[in-house]
């Protein structure tokens, strides 16, 4: 299924080739728009995947902080989302600035559900 993930109308990553874990879309490198995102500067360690670089989503007055994240270095058993661009949807498209993924939403384009 080709998905989209969507920061205030602005196409931040385009895929066929999605990976679903634990609810989250992971998308190829190759498929996300690198122009509208810059590191945010924060890390975290999640135990069961890796170690996850964030990046804001900057769509010219808009920034959404956090929106995406990059499992640069992964545990031995997550290496399939090693590289790949998370990114956490929402149901809320609402404008503030400070909160996290505010405004990111995935979209399923053409027909089907599968995942």
């Amino acid at each position: 299924m080709r998905v989209q993930v969507v920061v205030h109308g602005h196409v931040l990553a385009d895929s066929q080739d999605a990976l679903l874990a634990d609810g989250i879309r992971y998308f190829p490198a190759e498929a996300v728009a690198w122009h509208h995102l810059r590191p945010s500067g924060r890390r975290s360690v999640c135990p069961y995947k890796g170690v996850a670089e964030y990046y804001t989503a900057d769509v010219g007055v808009q920034l959404c902080r956090d929106a995406a994240w990059v499992y640069r270095w992964t545990w031995p058993w997550s290496d399939r989302l090693r590289h790949r661009v998370g990114s956490a949807p929402t149901s809320s498209s609402s404008p503030h600035h400070d909160q996290p993924n505010d405004a990111v939403e995935e979209e399923p384009v053409g027909g089907g559900d599968r995942q």
